[in-house]
């Protein structure tokens, strides 16, 4: 998937879980009459990808989406795996 916008947020770097896993987050506001606020996730060595792009840069992020049940509650996650700057 992609989804073209402006970046909005980013966030920093932190660890989850037992693992110590890298992650990283970043909202971008898509283009067009009714803009949405998008949080997206970057996982492991991805997370540096967002090093190279400021807050309010026109992207295109390309992003798998993954979901996921527990306990009967359900999760949607946008995880970004590479981000285009748009000129």
């Amino acid at each position: 998937y992609t989804v073209k916008g402006e970046i909005h947020q980013i966030g920093e770097t932190f660890t989850v879980g037992a693992n110590e896993l890298e992650k990283r987050e970043f909202v971008v506001k898509t283009l067009g009459d009714y803009p949405q606020f998008l949080k997206f996730e970057q996982l492991k060595e991805k997370t540096r990808i967002i090093e190279n792009y400021t807050e309010g840069q026109a992207v295109e992020v390309h992003f798998d989406i993954n979901g996921r049940e527990w306990n009967d509650k359900y999760f949607t996650n946008l995880t970004a795996w590479k981000i285009d700057a748009i000129t």
